[in-house]
């Protein structure tokens, strides 16, 4: 039996002061109750927390994403660049696991604390489909073509094709990977792009940073076809 931990994590569009039970509509009956839902860690409810809206932005509109943990698809919708979301630290007491990551609430739950995210800091972690892109555009421009932090700066060079991507100092976990994953977001958005990296800075990976290159990010690296 997996341990409950002494708080849980809860996304939300919306800033409010007490979270209460609402019907959900997942795929399967363990995703479609009248519930909180929650989980162990923060970055598992990010893209819940991210304000993904309907396309036009009316109850008519449409919406549709996918999250794998903190990486989201958007398929259909849009989301303002200079936006919002809440993340609720939850007692939990009330809470019960209903599957591997997944907890739930029936009562409503007064939170302990409420982190303010910002849309630009995760941008990187979300893939348009070709119409949500063609919706962002059409609502906000053009993206920004870099990513910038105190540990990488990754930008792209469109004279020359090149998805320059350059450490500036040592960094590990989040640190590390928010920049590795920035890069290749960049390069899914710039198919057969060229991929460097300016390692002059360069450090030693620790172990976990390793495992995460070799399971995520180097067989995505394949999936996009770019040149390294």
């Amino acid at each position: 039996m997996k341990q409950k931990p002494q708080y849980l994590y809860h996304g939300s569009q919306y800033q409010i002061g007490v979270i209460k039970p609402m019907q959900a509509h997942g795929v399967c009956d363990a995703e479609s109750q009248q519930a909180i839902y929650a989980a162990a860690t923060m970055e598992e409810v990010i893209p819940f927390a991210l304000p993904f809206r309907r396309y036009p932005d009316s109850p008519e509109g449409k919406r549709s994403f996918e999250s794998n943990g903190i990486n989201s698809y958007l398929r259909y919708g849009s989301i303002d660049p200079n936006g919002k979301g809440y993340i609720y630290v939850l007692p939990s007491e009330s809470f019960e696991l209903i599957d591997e990551w997944e907890w739930i609430s029936r009562t409503e739950v007064k939170p302990v604390e409420v982190i303010e995210i910002k849309v630009k800091d995760y941008l990187h972690t979300i893939t348009f489909s070709e119409e949500a892109e063609r919706i962002q555009q059409k609502l906000y421009g053009r993206r920004n073509r870099m990513f910038e932090s105190d540990f990488a700066k990754i930008e792209y060079l469109e004279s020359d094709n090149v998805v320059l991507h350059t450490w500036k100092k040592e960094a590990h976990f989040d640190d590390y990977r928010k920049p590795v994953t920035a890069s290749l977001e960049m390069l899914r958005e710039h198919k057969d792009s060229i991929f460097v990296v300016d390692a002059r800075n360069g450090f030693e990976d620790v172990k976990e940073d390793v495992e995460w290159g070799f399971c995520y990010f180097l067989p995505e690296l394949r999936k996009n076809g770019c040149k390294v």
